[in-house]
């Protein structure tokens, strides 16, 4: 790959030169710490197109390969989730992949805001998790008379959704060498189809530089007051968005109701059980033409489902997981076990004194693992 053997060392060398401008102006100006905290980093991924169903047409030739540029602030715990998170720094980055077959599934550019949490932090030594979900644009996608074969991306516009777990050495005050693993997801959410997504397993590795770095001596380290002992009680609703096949066809509507019941496990973790109720159009417009049943449409076009969810709050936003069955779904366009996975930000932050708070998320559904549809949900929990 001549491409990523001119750029990463290009990309190294673009680090060390503006850290070492900048280190020269902090030693100069007191202004500049503002940029106290703040890292860049370079990563090189290395890995493969994973077939995650027999479905997937696309051959995977090659390997797929993946650079970025990570821009990043360690904070230093003025809030109390940063502390609880042991100082996490959250960033955004932005990449170019390749998929392994250049001439059907093309290569991608991207941006995407993430947070990288220590989960084991020793003086130079450390353990890290990072999770991110962001836009990007793919140069090749399905078309039923130019590229048939790509059944898996349906749109240049995808989210990218990528979780990593790396191991990270400081072998300076100001620079820090990684090396770990990741999983990353690019699809539409089903908004388009065909949507099978693209998923890469990989190895990665990296250089960080942080010019003004912070003195951990300094964190923040305050007796935090404990979760809130009251039963929370939440009810969302929200419109979702998928296309059927064929291709190019109609956009259908999703409607979603949702009830549960949760408690604070910690200061960080939400845990709710509840019932979703969901209407889509798309199964009503099925029945109807197929003749599946004679009348009662709507009743047919609906699903019911028990869930159970956990919540993991960042401050005034955080991360959603669901996983569901639905006891109740006569359409055949409806699934039995789902998830569904969001994004959701709330007001005030979850997890503060009051309990009282209002939400709205983006959120993707999928029906035993295969993506279903994108929704926006808002909630108000009491």
């Amino acid at each position: 790959m001549p491409f990523l053997k001119n750029i990463l060392p290009a990309a190294v060398i673009i680090i060390f030169w503006a850290g070492g401008l900048l280190a020269q102006s902090t030693s100069q100006d007191q202004t500049s710490q503002r940029f106290k905290g703040w890292s860049v980093a370079t990563l090189f991924s290395h890995g493969k197109v994973i077939k995650h169903t027999p479905n997937f047409k696309p051959e995977i030739k090659g390997p797929s390969n993946a650079l970025e540029l990570n821009f990043s602030k360690q904070t230093d715990g003025k809030k109390d989730w940063q502390q609880i998170f042991h100082y996490p720094s959250p960033g955004i980055a932005i990449g170019y992949t390749n998929y392994g077959n250049q001439a059907v599934l093309g290569s991608g550019i991207w941006l995407m805001p993430n947070m990288d949490i220590p989960l084991l932090q020793g003086k130079q030594l450390s353990l890290n998790f990072r999770v991110g979900c962001g836009i990007a644009f793919l140069s090749k996608h399905y078309d039923y008379v130019t590229n048939p074969e790509n059944n898996v991306i349906a749109s240049t516009v995808n989210n990218i959704t990528s979780l990593s777990m790396a191991g990270k050495w400081q072998i300076a005050s100001q620079v820090t060498l990684m090396a770990g693993g990741s999983l990353t997801h690019f699809s539409t959410g089903a908004v388009r189809t065909p949507n099978l997504g693209i998923n890469i397993s990989a190895w990665s590795v990296g250089v960080g530089f942080q010019p003004v770095p912070r003195d951990r001596s300094t964190f923040i380290k305050k007796t935090l007051p404990a979760a809130a002992k009251k039963i929370l009680l939440t009810v969302n609703t929200g419109i979702g968005f998928q296309e059927q096949l064929p291709a190019k066809g109609p956009m259908y509507h999703v409607y979603v109701f949702q009830f549960s019941v949760g408690k604070m496990i910690t200061r960080w973790n939400k845990l709710s059980v509840g019932t979703m109720g969901t209407y889509k159009e798309a199964a009503n417009s099925f029945i109807k033409h197929q003749e599946i049943y004679p009348d009662h449409y709507f009743a047919n076009s609906c699903a019911v489902a028990g869930f159970i969810q956990d919540n993991i709050l960042l401050g005034f936003t955080g991360i959603s997981i669901s996983a569901g069955y639905n006891f109740y779904k006569p359409s055949p366009l409806e699934y039995g076990f789902y998830q569904k996975l969001g994004v959701p930000v709330y007001f005030p932050a979850l997890g503060n004194k009051k309990n009282s708070q209002f939400s709205v998320g983006v959120y993707v559904t999928a029906g035993e693992f295969t993506a279903d549809y994108v929704s926006v949900d808002a909630g108000f929990q009491f």
